[in-house]
């Protein structure tokens, strides 16, 4: 016991501090929700009901779910040795998978399943998942207990450090969202953490038990998970540092691989006759040929370095923060203290010449930072690799970093310092969860009344769910775009099973631009499904969304702003299921709820070539191809016309007889004049075709009638129309 000797107390505070603000988030998010978390309960799961692994070739495990089956294993059977007299076939009704989960494409919902309200004690699959969570909290406070009891080895006459140490692991937002999170990152964290100290300990009191120990918590460390293999480069060193002769040095040896003959040779054995190596790496690729790519070092160093260094920012950011974290002072906070720590230690080794780092006891730390660097590197040459795969040397670095600040801090100033320091790292973390992380998964708000600043709708999907009313301001944005917030207001008529899915569709009525905005998934972003609500409750679903800027055209561009529902089927796959929608005009692209609008880049300061009542038509052009003729138009309304106009254009020949007609408000009727808004200008171009083609002396006719008369709208020159020559095609106006 002499390594706990004089750091209990540094043990209760860095423990009591990590499980209170891990219990944060245990209590801020709900079950099963991280990466790849839905897929490692599936692991636990099999075995616990099935008393098998699961089978990679069998049809009926999700493809997503199929590469966690090579995963080695110890983490699984102990979670599995746990849970395995709950039953969790109520899994399916407590948690439905999310069709749009993490989807960039489709609005990025936070969660992996939608998640019904859980009333009184967990129970089933509930309680489980709790269990399984609370196993991998018990893994994480092990790490937490071995970093304080490094730093107590290695800094032993700075106690301020061995609880700095400790807290700044505990305080690290994204490693207590994963501490309560079902994962075998936690397993191997504890053990990698636990077999490090075993080694220093070994080097530093020279006791041979201590080696003997690390070998078999090494081996349950790759039982765990295979990217512990690495280990084996600071056993091996350790073992060389601390044993004189080459025979005691090879007795370590042959013990070490004893340990993963015993331990772990079963698995490989399993491994190879299943996937054809150790690792799976190749079955992984040959299934996942366009997602799951193992590291590869056969493309050329510089588009490996590439690769690193424009994708390390991502694993950066998410060994401190938690995915579902944007980052802002949960990030910022203890960003800025590993960075100023860890500068501080490589400030002290320049400055001392690197002598430190020949010291024996530092060697197997450095070894294993080395060997996670390399693997780090590894996997960022081919995808976006999460900072959880480095906290295998959470330990050593945050020691590393405290050791920093005590050199940076001198002996007056380290103690209140990282005191303070500290203490704000754990009030942020906490915080974290309920500010950062919790909003993430929460319902949205519910009303008993539609609210009197809402303009009322009455559009009904599946015969049960209506859309109530909706709140959108009538802004125009600049041509450089922006954000616009839209709020609606749904609620429930008839009970409903479906989780149906809602589409809000932010369409650009112009050919070459896109908006860039959309939203698929549940309402209140992919949290509350209809299936979860109350009859007569009115659900807020609020929005923002960001509008790109707009290329140079001078003219307004309108952008349609449209609302569905559909269904998907349980399995995700064959598409979308059309659901029942009443009017029926919104069945096709949703109902359309509003217009915003992108500011001409150039507003047009020519004089009208006609003024109508409201509107004035600015310019037009009809440019002939053959047979067929554009008709180019650009719009500017005066004031809102009270009206929704339709537009006719004519071909007539040189006397006066009709040759072709089209008929339609603006836009093919996608954008009603009575949405224009004063100084809207709108472009349109208005197809015609002739069965021969136009005389040079032809011409076209544009003018306007409001339905249901056709009566012709005059100019306020009094004119029933205005004549445009025709022209040949050169190009077409911007």
């Amino acid at each position: 016991m002499r390594p706990l000797r004089g750091a209990w107390p540094a043990l209760v505070l860095a423990c009591t501090a990590f499980v209170v603000v891990a219990l944060q988030f245990f209590l801020a998010a709900p079950i099963l929700e991280g990466h790849d978390v839905p897929n490692h309960f599936e692991y636990v799961r099999t075995l616990a009901r099935e008393h098998r692994f699961p089978d990679p070739h069998d049809p009926n495990i999700a493809q997503t779910s199929r590469h966690e089956s090579t995963q080695y294993p110890l983490y699984y059977l102990l979670s599995a040795a746990v849970v395995w007299p709950i039953p969790t076939d109520d899994f399916d009704q407590i948690a439905i998978s999310n069709p749009h989960f993490n989807d960039p494409r489709l609005g990025l919902n936070q969660n992996a399943f939608f998640h019904r309200p859980f009333e009184g004690m967990p129970s089933g699959a509930e309680l489980a998942a709790r269990v399984i969570e609370l196993v991998s909290l018990i893994c994480a406070v092990v790490t937490v207990c071995t970093t304080v009891l490094l730093a107590r080895t290695l800094l032993p006459k700075q106690p301020i450090l061995w609880i700095a140490a400790g807290l700044l692991v505990s305080a690290l937002p994204a490693f207590d969202f994963l501490a309560v999170s079902v994962t075998n990152d936690n397993l191997v964290t504890a053990l990698s953490s636990l077999t490090l100290l075993l080694l220093v300990l070994w080097l530093k009191r020279g006791r041979s038990a201590y080696g003997w120990w690390s070998a078999l918590t090494l081996a349950l460390a790759v039982l765990s998970k295979l990217n512990a293999i690495g280990l084996v480069v600071a056993y091996c060193g350790a073992a060389c540092t601390a044993e004189p002769t080459w025979r005691r040095r090879m007795s370590y040896f042959g013990g070490l691989l004893g340990a993963l003959t015993v331990v772990d040779g079963w698995w490989v054995v399993h491994m190879v006759r299943t996937f054809g190596d150790p690792s799976g790496v190749s079955w992984l690729k040959s299934s996942f040929p366009n997602g799951l790519e193992a590291p590869s070092l056969s493309e050329p160093l510089s588009t490996i370095a590439g690769n690193v260094v424009r994708q390390a920012p991502y694993t950066a950011r998410t060994f401190i923060v938690n995915f579902n974290t944007d980052g802002g002072i949960s990030l910022a906070v203890p960003a800025l203290v590993l960075a100023i720590g860890l500068l501080g230690a490589a400030a002290y080794l320049i400055r001392s010449r690197f002598r430190p780092l020949l010291t024996p006891v530092l060697r197997p730390m450095l070894l294993w930072v080395l060997v996670m660097a390399v693997e780090g590197a590894g996997w960022l040459s081919t995808y976006d690799a999460p900072g959880r795969l480095l906290y295998p040397a959470i330990a050593p670095l945050a020691v590393a970093a405290c050791a920093g600040w005590s050199w940076l801090l001198g002996p007056r100033w380290v103690k209140p310092v990282l005191a303070a320091v500290s203490a704000a790292l754990v009030v942020v973390a906490g915080g974290t969860a309920w500010l950062v992380t919790a909003p993430k998964y929460a319902y949205p708000p519910r009303l008993h009344n539609l609210p009197a600043t809402a303009e009322p709708l009455h559009v009904v999907f599946a015969d049960s769910v209506e859309l109530a009313g909706f709140e959108s301001p009538r802004a125009s944005l600049s041509p450089a775009g922006g954000d616009l917030p839209l709020t609606l207001y749904w609620r429930l008529t008839k009970p409903i099973d479906q989780p149906l899915n809602t589409f809000v569709h932010i369409q650009s009525l112009v050919d070459d631009y896109d908006s860039g905005a959309s939203y698929d998934g549940a309402v209140g972003g992919g949290t509350y499904p209809p299936n979860f609500w109350n009859l007569g409750e009115v659900i807020v679903d609020h929005y923002v969304f960001h509008i790109r800027p707009r290329p140079g055209l001078a003219s307004t561009i309108p952008l349609a702003v449209r609302v569905g529902m559909y269904a998907v089927p349980a399995d995700h796959r064959g598409g979308i299921i059309p659901v029942s929608v009443d009017p029926a005009s919104a069945a096709d692209g949703g109902a359309t709820l509003t217009f915003w609008r992108l500011s001409p880049a150039e507003p047009a300061t020519i004089t009208p070539a006609a003024e109508f009542p409201a509107v004035d038509l600015l310019s037009g052009a009809a440019r002939q191809t053959g047979n067929d003729i554009d008709v180019h138009l650009l719009w500017r309304a005066r004031s809102t016309p009270r009206r929704d106009l339709t537009v006719f254009v004519q071909l007539l020949s040189s006397d006066g007889r009709l040759i072709a007609q089209h008929d339609a408000p603006p836009l093919n009727g996608r954008f009603p004049t009575s949405e224009w808004q004063p100084d809207d200008q709108i472009a349109d171009t208005v197809p015609l075709h002739a069965e021969v083609p136009p005389a040079p002396q032809d011409s076209v006719i544009v003018g306007l009638y409001a339905l249901p008369s056709t009566d012709r709208i005059l100019t306020l020159n009094g004119q029933p129309f205005v004549r445009l020559p025709l022209t040949p095609a050169t190009g077409t106006p911007t």
